[in-house]
C-alpha cells in the first residue's frame, strides 16, 4: 500500500527530474504553488482531479504497466480512461475502478479474454 508520503516524494523526485519548480508544475496544474509544496512535503493531499492533473503534467500515468509490449492502442484506452476519471468525484472514480476490476476478474475466471480485438 502506498501511502500520501510517498505519493508526495514520487511527485517531488518526477518534478526535480523534469526540471520543474514547484511554481512550474503547480501552473501546468492548476493549483497553487503553495499547495504544491505542501503537497510535497507531506503536509496536505490533492484532490482526485488535482492528483491526476499533476501525473498528467508530469507526463506519467497512474498505473503500472508490466508488459513491453504496449502499443499506442492500449496507451489511447489508458489515457482515455483517465480522462473519464478526472471529471469524477472520488467515490464515483472508486467505483469506475471497482467495477473495472470486477469485470477484469470476472473475464478472467470465463477464461475470456480479448488478446487481439476478435475475442480469440
Amino acid at each position: 500500500m502506498v501511502n500520501n508520503f510517498n505519493i508526495a516524494q514520487n511527485i517531488r523526485t518526477l518534478r526535480e527530474e523534469r526540471g520543474y519548480t514547484i511554481e512550474k508544475l503547480a501552473e501546468r496544474a492548476g493549483v497553487s504553488a503553495n499547495h504544491m509544496s505542501k503537497v510535497e512535503n507531506g503536509l496536505r493531499n490533492l484532490s482526485m482531479e488535482s492528483y491526476l492533473n499533476v501525473l498528467e503534467a508530469l507526463n506519467v500515468y497512474p498505473v503500472l504497466i508490466e508488459s513491453s509490449d504496449i502499443g499506442d492502442t492500449k496507451e489511447q484506452y489508458i489515457l482515455a480512461f483517465i480522462n473519464i476519471i478526472k471529471g469524477c468525484s472520488g467515490r464515483e472514480a472508486s467505483f469506475l475502478l471497482e467495477t473495472a476490476a470486477c469485470i477484469k476478474e470476472n473475464m478472467n475466471k470465463a477464461g475470456f479474454t480479448l488478446r487481439d480485438g476478435t475475442g480469440r
